[in-house]
């Protein structure tokens, strides 16, 4: 499953099979709904920036982008090139920052990542590697480890954050980067729990009929 956050409220969810996206961009949502290069299977990951502008990216190398902050652009065409680009992390509360996955090489762009969020990738994960580091508002993160482990960051007292980590057979997650308590969490067994509208939540159920533990 993919889940995005994006500001003012906007949103794109995305389970395999079918996607429902709200108050996204024009150009966004165009893509979305008319480019067969995009359509629900093929989608990889999509970040929305502050201004409305995105990164979007396929599974076969696919990719489409408005308004992408000049530090970031920059650093992918120095360093990798777009096509090469599976996935952008945001801080929406510091925009300066960004954490940008891409392959060939297989490396990690970062600007103003958190110090804490850096020491816990390279002390906790060195030796087993990792399969996915998830930003948030206010130096929020996950780190996913390839064996399965991960570590957190978040708010502080964020208690169903806390209860649903605990649970068992956490895939993966998505925090908000414009909203200090809001994330998607997608279980092994198909089932996910968001911590957000609860308008959300309807539209979800209503037009995929997705089960969740929430």
């Amino acid at each position: 499953m993919i889940f995005t956050f994006g500001p003012n409220d906007s949103w794109y969810y995305n389970d395999g099979k079918r996607s429902i996206w709200r108050n996204v961009d024009t150009d966004l949502h165009n893509y979305l709904k008319n480019d067969s290069r995009f359509t629900t299977e093929k989608i990889r990951s999509l970040v929305i920036f502050p201004s409305g502008g995105f990164f979007l990216t396929t599974l076969d190398g696919a990719y489409a982008w408005e308004r992408l902050p000049k530090a970031l652009e920059d650093d992918i065409s120095k360093n990798s090139a777009m096509t090469n680009v599976q996935r952008v992390e945001i801080d929406g509360h510091n925009p300066p920052t960004y954490l940008c996955r891409t392959v060939q090489p297989e490396q990690m762009l970062q600007s103003d990542v958190s110090r804490k969020c850096l020491e816990v990738a390279v002390g906790n994960y060195f030796n087993e590697g990792i399969r996915e580091i998830v930003l948030g508002y206010d130096s929020a993160f996950v780190i996913f480890g390839k064996t399965g482990r991960f570590n957190w960051s978040v708010a502080p007292d964020w208690s169903w954050w806390n209860e649903t980590m605990k649970r068992p057979g956490v895939k993966t997650a998505y925090l908000s980067p414009y909203k200090p308590s809001r994330a998607f969490v997608e279980f092994s067994n198909g089932t996910w729990a968001g911590f957000f509208p609860q308008e959300w939540h309807d539209i979800i159920k209503k037009e995929t009929g997705a089960c969740t533990v929430c």
